[in-house]
């Protein structure tokens, strides 16, 4: 499962064995997202990391992993689907 760590100075992400990246804030792109997108973001990547996990098809994580890539604050009904199925069969 991926964990993302905010921190004064720069964000640390860790997604799987072994695979951890640190990016100092200014290295970052900001999407200006509102508020409100902002939560829909963090929605959207707290239902990924619920499916996630290293044991997944390598498939699945893939899609999973594209879904999370996403720069945008939704996903269209065909990704929700896809998400949802996912969800039943691996979450």
């Amino acid at each position: 499962m991926a964990r993302i760590a905010l921190r004064k100075d720069e964000i640390l992400s860790e997604q799987g064995v072994g695979a951890r990246h640190r990016a100092g804030l200014q290295h970052l792109k900001s999407f200006n997202y509102l508020p409100q997108e902002g939560e829909q973001m963090q929605l959207i990547s707290d239902h990924i990391s619920r499916v996630y996990s290293d044991s997944l098809e390598e498939t699945v994580k893939s899609l999973l992993q594209s879904l999370g890539k996403l720069n945008r604050p939704y996903l269209t009904a065909v990704e929700e689907k896809l998400l949802s199925v996912l969800e039943s069969e691996y979450g």
